[in-house]
């Protein structure tokens, strides 16, 4: 019991470990794919050294066990944290070139091999998987080094065979082979804009918070402070994330925003009694600079509706229509 617990917690801390490994997305997508392109080649290796699936040969046999021993082993040296990500990928990239090409030739060389034309074209599919794999995982350089494998693999096999088939196919292979390397350009300079993009974001955050002495949890909380109403205890648990410095800061600030505030609405109560507080409100804004927008903005009302306000100011102070709203303030005010 106590080994299968044991067993238990090194696995779960083994998959711990795997999904904190890769810091930023790039390499977090790259370990995906190379999790499922391992396990998909252990399953189909396994499947053929059984003799449930592909073509059989001893030739093939052999070799696919090497084969599997290698991709085990990459594997489980990348789970071990012995090699990285990108390394990880590239060995199950070229093992897979590699082995893969050995039993096309092998198949071009021995010719009384059964179906020997389809075991090359559907080995050669998988070598083009393969190589989408690769580009899937950002692997620009890795990837020219598998066309050119492949490449090399199907011309010898043409020499080799003098199969009609396999010559008529050769200028299509090309193509196909020559749009993945033109592909694999584009894609590295994608990966690595990405990749610097990133570096870039996380240098200038860090700046950031380091000049404002501040955490990722306490910008949060000044954004829900600033964003939505809560009740006292949401509002109590948001201040408690800003530290008590700021905290402080905050409602000090608050404070005596609210206080000169009620202050200057005082003030135009009794400059302009024949206002309403509605009408008041405008005018307290009109004298901050406010434009209509930004007006109707922070009083949630439609701007038609202020024009329409502002208009009745306008009467009750007894203005003329060339007269610029605000200076009259100003003016009343001042008197």
């Amino acid at each position: 019991m106590k080994a299968k617990n044991s067993i238990r917690t090194k696995l779960r801390r083994l998959e711990f470990s795997l999904l904190k490994r890769e810091s930023n997305y790039l390499d977090r997508q790259r370990q995906w794919l190379l999790v499922c392109f391992a396990v998909m080649l252990y399953l189909g290796i396994l499947s053929n050294i059984l003799g449930l699936s592909g073509a059989f040969d001893p030739f093939f046999t052999a070799s696919n066990i090497v084969f599997l021993v290698v991709v085990v082993s990459s594997f489980a040296a990348y789970l071990l944290g012995k090699i990285g990500v990108v390394k990880g990928i590239t060995f199950l990239a070229a093992a897979t070139q590699v082995f893969i090409g050995m039993d096309i030739l092998y198949s071009a060389f021995v010719p009384t091999l059964k179906d020997n034309t389809m075991v090359i074209l559907i080995n050669m599919l998988i070598l083009a998987g393969n190589m989408f794999f690769s580009l899937a995982a950002y692997q620009a350089r890795l990837t020219r080094w598998l066309v050119g494998i492949a490449l090399g693999v199907y011309l010898v096999c043409v020499i080799v065979t003098g199969n009609e088939s396999l010559r008529n196919y050769f200028f299509m292979m090309l193509l196909i082979l020559l749009f993945i390397s033109v592909l694999s350009l584009g894609i590295a300079r994608n990966g690595e804009y990405l990749v610097n993009a990133n570096k870039i974001l996380q240098r200038e955050e860090k700046e950031l918070l380091q000049v404002l002495r501040i955490n990722k949890k306490q910008i949060k909380a000044y954004v829900a402070l600033a964003k939505e109403w809560h009740d006292v205890k949401q509002t109590e648990h948001l201040l408690d994330l800003l530290g008590e410095a700021s905290q402080k800061n905050v409602i000090d600030n608050v404070l005596q925003y609210i206080q000169t505030r009620e202050l200057s609405k005082q003030n135009l109560e009794r400059v302009f009694p024949e206002l309403s507080s509605s009408e008041r409100e405008i005018c307290y804004l009109i004298l901050q600079n406010k434009k209509l927008s930004e007006i109707g903005i922070l009083l949630n009302k439609t701007e038609s509706n202020i024009t329409t306000q502002r208009g009745n100011i306008r009467k009750k102070l007894g203005m003329n229509p060339s007269d610029n709203l605000q200076k009259v303030l100003e003016k009343r005010i001042r008197e």
